[in-house]
This record gives structure tokens, sequence and C-alpha cells, in this order.
């Protein structure tokens, strides 16, 4: 059966409408291509930008009003890519108001990759984001539902309550009048009853971590594919960390989604206090035991949930890795003195640990405060090496004896085969000459593509007096990490420049991307950039970006024509039907979660490589069948992914082009 993508929604311009604003765009996209040539390079190298999409608010309110301070009117933040549903690869994305109009809210917004000019607004009488969004955390759920945590009760307060977008809630098609803005909710939008309120968490929290727990039996008040939130401030000033953990179970659990009641034992300093009744605790293990200040995750904790690893006694079931904390507000001393300090989470999964335990992690070569990680499961590594729980970390800043500094090396976390994660290695990648020196920068991105490349995005350098307090300067020039097999040494890793982000105008500099943006990975391969902070430039942060790989530019791609299921069990087998050219190879048969990034860090994001085998190729359609496995379930939890193959020509093993993706959805 052929599975065809629901396509994008369209809209009914005006002719004159239409006119304008496509040549608008084209003027902005030439633009760009006049830069990148201009390097003497070309978009088979260094990738291509469209021009920038200038969303329209400069100026206005949520409600059309004119906004007469004109002081950062608007911020874009945030981003998650729809799964499933009539806007399957439409991102949606919050924006900040901050002139503190009486009419004035924080809003979510619709950007379509069919309609890339313009954004639909989600009317406030559908979503609960009148309040700051600043502090929230968000995952996709096992349903394809997207799980929101930490929004305010009322303006002004830390966040406790838990919301679900359900995309089918939206209205199909959307409103769209010309001319129009998302700042005037009348004139382009996406109605319906998309949000749906949830439980309570027993803590409040300013930024924590939401986690979608990989499915199987845990034991004590976990049901099989919870949410699992961890970290985060009771205050936005940053200044504590929270020790208390919670989990929230899943739509299909008997009594429906509820949070389980949970904290770390034997430390409760004011103003905490442990929720009752004590259901579940940590213990502190390897060394923790008498240090339970580091128990506390304070920011966006970068955590990211392992495959199960080690055997015996030493085995650890899908466990969840905490590779670098936040730990500080901006310019703020961390209160730990243990630079690269990493956790490891250990859930009951199986009978024994009696309880959830939290063990001292391997040490990085440094901090990575407002830095990037992201998790590969790879089929195979270097030698004595396993694939799977590779972490590799970018940017961020780490504290040293003169103040703060910019990390510019690239970490890797790999565990040698037969050992269990708590002795697993962090090796700092020195990427040979002639290949550029990897770009220090804080709250920069780190987007893993379907060839398992990373691309590392926006963010800013300090202002040269070595702290991370606001103005940075931005940077504008995207890298591309091409990293060797897991485990393997620094010479089988590359850096590569990428195009340089495209001018706003002939006349005008690229738009930063710093605190807040976003970076989504888009089904087509395709990367969008938007939002965050632009310091002095009031009327630039409701802007984005699209970016295309180098992969888009080589002359030949592969296309996933059908695959057996849409819905399938883990470990089961299915096939892909590929069409490729006579000279291609079809070499990886990838997983990649959609995106739900917040502040720069995705901890759903994961790159997952599937076990297959072909079995016929036919000269005449030029058709490949392959024989794929679904990934076992600790790879990854239930829920939709997008599924690329990824090809080389024969003539050409190391330059690689991905599919347009398909999704599919685990159980």
């Amino acid at each position: 059966m052929l599975h065809v993508r629901t396509p994008m929604p369209s809209c009914r311009l005006r002719a004159l409408g239409r006119m304008v604003r496509l040549l608008s765009f084209a003027l902005a996209f030439f633009t760009s291509l006049l830069v990148t040539s201009a390097t003497g390079q070309t978009p088979s190298t260094v990738g291509s930008w469209t021009g920038v999409l200038d969303w329209n608010c400069d100026a206005q309110n949520a409600a059309g009003e004119t906004d007469v301070n004109n002081v950062d009117p608007v911020r874009l933040q945030h981003g998650a890519l729809i799964p499933h549903g009539p806007y399957r690869g439409c991102v949606l994305m919050w924006g900040e108001f901050s002139d503190q109009s009486p009419s004035d809210t924080n809003r979510t917004f619709l950007w379509m990759p069919s309609d890339p000019t313009r954004l639909f607004n989600i009317p406030s009488s559908a979503t609960p984001f009148g309040r700051d969004v600043g502090g929230i955390s968000m995952t996709w759920d096992d349903e394809g539902q997207l799980v929101v945590v930490g929004v305010p009760a009322t303006a002004g307060s830390i966040g406790n309550e838990t919301w679900r977008f359900f995309p089918a809630g939206l209205q199909f098609p959307p409103i769209a009048t010309i001319p129009g803005t998302p700042c005037n909710q009348a004139q382009t939008q996406a109605g319906g009853t998309p949000w749906r309120t949830n439980a309570v968490m027993n803590v409040s929290r300013y930024r924590a971590t939401l986690i979608a727990l990989c499915r199987g039996p845990i034991f004590g008040a976990v049901a099989s594919g919870s949410t699992f939130v961890l970290g985060g401030s009771t205050s936005s000033t940053i200044d504590d960390g929270l020790e208390f953990w919670q989990a929230l179970s899943p739509r299909s659990s008997p009594g429906g989604s509820a949070w389980s009641q949970t904290f770390v034992s034997g430390f409760v300093p004011p103003p905490h206090a442990a929720p009752a009744p004590p259901i579940e605790t940590y213990a502190a293990q390897g060394g923790l035991v008498g240090q339970p200040t580091l128990v506390q995750h304070k920011t966006t904790p970068a955590a990211l949930q392992f495959a199960n690893a080690g055997v015996g006694m030493n085995s650890f079931t899908k466990s969840v890795f905490v590779a670098h904390d936040t730990n500080v507000a901006y310019g703020v001393q961390p209160s730990t003195a243990i630079p690269g300090q990493t956790w490891l989470v250990r859930p009951r999964y199986d009978a024994s640990p009696a309880t959830w335990e939290i063990w001292d992690g391997p040490f990085d070569n440094a901090d990575r405060n407002q830095g990037a990680a992201i998790l590969r499961h790879d089929r195979v590594g270097a030698s004595g090496f396993n694939g799977t729980n590779r972490v590799i970390s970018v940017g961020g800043t780490t504290y040293g004896p003169l103040g703060w500094f910019l990390n510019t090396t690239i970490s890797e976390y790999a565990i040698q085969i037969g050992f269990d994660p708590t002795v697993g290695g962090w090796a700092p990648k020195q990427i040979p000459a002639p290949a550029p020196v990897p770009i220090g920068r804080l709250n920069n991105s780190a987007v893993v593509l379907p060839t398992g490349d990373v691309l590392v995005v926006g963010g800013g350098v300090f202002n040269g007096n070595h702290t991370p307090l606001p103005p940075v300067a931005p940077v504008f020039i995207p890298q591309l990490v091409r990293p060797g097999p897991a485990g393997s040494l620094s010479s089988a890793w590359g850096v590569t420049d990428m195009a340089s982000s495209p001018p706003r105008t002939l006349t005008t500099p690229p738009v930063p991307r710093l605190r807040g943006h976003a970076a989504v990975l888009l089904p087509d391969g395709k990367v969008l950039v938007a939002g965050g902070q632009s310091p002095g430039l009031p009327d630039e942060s409701f802007t984005g970006e699209v970016f295309s790989p180098p992969y888009l530019f080589q002359g030949f791609r592969p296309s996933i024509m059908n695959v057996s299921a849409s819905e399938l069990a883990f470990a089961a087998g299915f096939t892909v039907d590929v069409s490729r050219g006579p000279n291609e190879v079809i070499d990886a048969v990838v997983l990649l979660r959609p995106a739900s990034t917040v502040f720069a860090f995705d901890t759903s994001q994961r790159y997952i490589e599937l076990n297959f085998t072909p079995s016929d190729y036919s000269q005449a359609t030029g058709i490949e069948i392959l024989n794929v496995s679904a990934p076992p379930e600790d790879l990854g939890p239930p829920g939709y992914y997008m599924l690329f193959v990824v090809s080389h020509l024969t003539s050409a093993p190391t330059v690689r082009v991905p599919s347009v993706a398909q999704f599919i959805r685990l159980k």
C-alpha cells in the first residue's frame, strides 16, 4: 500500500498580495545566493539559505495594536514539529510579547513550509499561553500529543501546570486574509481547540527538562511510556536547583494521565518541601552519598535516555544520562566546583535496583553551560566501542579561575563494549587541519541530520569581558560536524564552515539567533532557524530562515515510494520501497524523533540507525525493496518518528544524501 503524506494546507491569495510576497521572498533569496557565491563556494559544499522570512510583527502586539515603546515587542521562541494530522510537517512556535500592553499576551503560532512567508495565529481562546512561556519544557508523547510543563498559573509566577497539544484539534484549513500579519489574529489564524489541561505538578519548575521515557514495566508508581521531568528552578532568577523528579503517566494508563509523587531522599532544604506521600526516592550511588547538593539539576539539564548498557551486575536498563547542566544564571559562578560533572539516573525498569538511583557519570573535559548535546544510536562503533549511547556535545561555556570561557572543543561520550555507562568515557575531538576550528559559542543549537552529521547553528560569543551576560556578539556562520564512528580518533572527524546566515536586506546584516531561538529539522531535510533574542534590534526577533544542507545539491536523491506499515511494533519487520539511480547505494535507514526544542536544546532529539537488508532491485523501474527491522524498545520511546533512507554514489561513498521523510509510529 502506498502511504502518501497528507499535503500541506495552501491558501488562496489575491494576485497582488501573492506577487508582493513572492517578489520580496525571491529578492532575499537571491541576495543570500550572491553572498554565498561571493565566497567562491557553492551550495553543494556549504549549503544555502533562503532569505530572511519576516513575519511582520515589527511594531504591533498580539491585538494588532501599535507598540508605542517599540522595545522588543515580540520574541519568537521554542519549536515543535507536528508529526501527524493535516498539519503534519508544520512547526508550532511561541511568541512572547513584552510591551506590557493591557491586551498583550503570549501566543502560539503555526508555520507551514508550503506558505513560509507568514505565520498562522492560534487564538488565545484555544491556548493556555496567555502567560510567560520562557520557563516551559515539552516533548511529544506516545500518542503524538505535545506535553508541555512549567506553565504558570498566573502572570509572573513559576509554572506547575501541565498541558497537552492535540494537533488534530486545530482548525483545517486555516483562515488567511491578505494583507495579514500574525500579530492581527483575525487575519491569519488556525483556530480550534488543540490545548487541553492536565494534572498539576507537585513542584513548580522553571526551565526543567522533559523526557519521553522508553517503554517497559517500571516498578513503583511510574507507568510504562511515561514522560519524566527533572531539574529546573523554583525561581526565574535560577538561584536554586530542584532535586525532585516526577513522571507523568500516559493517557492510556488506568486512571488516566497523572503525576507520580517522587523526590530525592535525605535532602529537603528550605524552601523545598518533600511531596507527599513519598512513594519513590532517588538513592544516591557512586560517590554521591554525602554530596546531595550535586543531585540538584538547575535549568534545562541536557538529559537523554540511553539504551540498555552493561552486563550482569553492571547492567543499566534505559538509564537517563545528564550530559551537562546549565547550573547557573548568566554571569553567576557555578554552585559546584567540579567542571564537567555528569550524572546517570537509573529508573526501576528491573526489580533491582530497589529504588530509582542517581550515579556519578564520567567527567567531560569542561563544563557546557548553555551548550548543546545530541544522542546517536549507531549500528556499529569503532573497534571495541558500542555504536549506541553516543553523545556529542558542542558549544557552551566553562568557568575557570579567570572567569567564563567559551568551549571550543567537540566532546564525544562513548561506551566500550561490555562496560556500563558509569565507566563510559568522554573524549575531546581535536579536528585536524585543514578543517576549521570549532567556533566557541553559547546558546547554540545542535541539530542531528539524517546523515548523522550535526549542524551547529546560532548562538553568540562574549563581548570581550569573559562573561556571558548580554550583550554577546552573534555568530552567523553555522558549522557542519561530521563525526567518525563511535569511539574513533579525532582524525576520523571533520568540521566544515557552512554558508553564513543571509542579510536581512542588501544593506543590513543577518539576524542574530541568540538565546531562545529554535532550530527544527524538517521532513524534507532542511532546517528552520527562527526567533531568539536580537539585542538592540527590537523588530528582528520575529523572523526566520530555512537552511538547505549541502546534501540537497548533489544531483541525486533517493525517494521512499512505499512503507509496508505506518504503525509498527518495536523490533517488527517491515519493507520500504525506494526509488534510486542505478549508481546509488542505500547505506542507511534512519529514524529521527520530531523536534520539541526549548532554549536551543531538544531532549527528544535522537538518531537511530536501523538494521536492513536489500532484497530486490529492478533495473526497469529503479525500485529497490529493503527489508527493515524496527528498533528494540530500549532505543527510543513509543510515538512518531521520521523515517529516512540515505544513499551515496558508488563513485563517491562519502557524499551521502537523504530522502524526504515518511512518518511512522512505533507502538
